[in-house]
């Protein structure tokens, strides 16, 4: 079940599997459903993804439905016609620009971005 590039290595024939594969994504949704089942305010909330390979695998749709949750995709078109994916290019560029000792300070910053941005400074 694996979705991504692959390479051929030197000198051989085998392939190495190179990016994030379904099988990572996967251990990392059901991560990410299990912390939202500790907030009973989340279940049943959607999910939304775009249409990157790794996101629409079968295995993907089954787990997010079968925790009671629902998949919602983002319509095919270029980044830089996605709002969200022009946030998160704001937000990765700024926190790149700051040290974050913790998660918690990372969320403190992450919450100061989305904050801004819904004040309504350009991106």
């Amino acid at each position: 079940m694996r979705s991504s590039k692959k390479r051929k290595l030197a000198g051989g024939r085998k392939l190495q599997t190179k990016g994030t594969v379904t099988d990572h994504y996967a251990s990392f949704i059901k991560d990410t459903l299990a912390e939202m089942d500790t907030f009973p305010e989340m279940k049943g909330r959607d999910l939304i993804m775009d249409h990157a390979p790794i996101h629409t695998g079968k295995i993907i749709g089954k787990m997010i439905k079968e925790c009671g949750y629902k998949c919602i995709y983002l319509p095919l078109y270029s980044p830089e016609l996605n709002l969200i994916e022009q946030l998160w290019s704001v937000i990765k560029n700024a926190s790149n620009q700051v040290a974050q000792s913790s998660f918690e300070g990372f969320a403190r910053y992450s919450t100061r971005c989305f904050d801004g941005y819904l004040a309504g400074y350009p991106i």
